[in-house]
């Protein structure tokens, strides 16, 4: 009887797995993009037309993250269009034309989630983490002048929590790599 030897797959490598995130993730948010922009307008939207500016600078951003995680750079450090790619969906819930539906803030803490969500599925360096919490925390204040909203956290409070998720998020990364 001959025994053929054990042939083990090996795993894929960090860069192959954090590029693979950064394709499907701007792909699926590409797709979805148009459907979100169609349903707020059907919902009736209060500013249609800027909730179509909205959603093509969105489509926009994230065709260009999709486009660069496809070159030489996406594919060599592909934590930076996951970077990017969760950077345009923080700006994109912060802006969000669902805002533009009526005065409640539909997503709430949702951005300041997404860096500890983020950690979970992509174990990028730390500073990244601390980046986007930091980026909901300056630009949560002006997503309110813009889209005021009477059920939406004070600026304050969201930046503690987002600081606050995003340190847990890097602290996770540091413990994941």
């Amino acid at each position: 009887r001959i025994l053929s030897p054990i042939v083990q797959e090996s795993s894929p490598e960090l860069p192959e797995i954090l590029s693979q995130a950064a394709r499907r993730s701007s792909g699926l948010v590409l797709a979805l993009s148009p459907v979100v922009i169609v349903a707020t307008i059907l919902a009736g939207a209060s500013r249609p037309v800027e909730g179509l500016a909205h959603g093509a600078l969105t489509e926009i951003g994230m065709l260009a993250v999709f486009l660069l995680s496809r070159t030489r750079v996406g594919t060599s450090r592909p934590e930076i269009p996951l970077f990017l790619g969760s950077s345009v969906m923080i700006v994109s819930l912060l802006f969000s034309s669902w805002h533009l539906t009526s005065d409640v803030d539909v997503y709430g803490l949702l951005p300041s989630v997404v860096p500890l969500a983020l950690a979970v599925f992509a174990p990028l360096p730390p500073i990244y983490f601390l980046l986007l919490g930091l980026e909901v925390a300056l630009l949560h204040p002006v997503a309110l002048a813009y889209t005021p909203s009477r059920w939406a956290l004070d600026p304050w409070t969201c930046a503690a929590i987002s600081l606050a998720l995003a340190t847990i998020a890097a602290s996770a990364a540091r413990s994941h790599r």
